[in-house]
């Protein structure tokens, strides 16, 4: 369990997955991500609500390997609701 433990925290760990251990036996349970939803920097408890059906719309279509293609994602996210002048 300890090597599962040590991967997890390593710099290619990744991102939207439980890993389970027992015996040495290893397995995962992934984690997949909706489209989502910019609501920009400052959105509040109540947008978060007021967008939630949309938030969670589309199905589950994202399996991101790692925290950097996550923050890629948010990053392309952010670029689109800014407007064509942020790219």
């Amino acid at each position: 369990m300890t090597a599962g433990v040590l991967h997890l925290i390593g710099e290619d760990a990744p991102n939207g997955v439980i890993l389970n251990a027992g015996g040495g036996a290893f397995s995962v349970t992934e984690l997949p991500e909706t489209r989502g939803v910019f609501l920009g920097r400052d959105a509040q408890p109540e947008d978060v609500r007021a967008h939630w059906d949309e938030i969670r719309a589309g199905g589950y279509v994202d399996v991101l390997e790692n925290g950097p293609a996550q923050f890629t994602k948010f990053l392309g996210m952010a670029r689109a609701a800014s407007g064509p002048e942020a790219t």
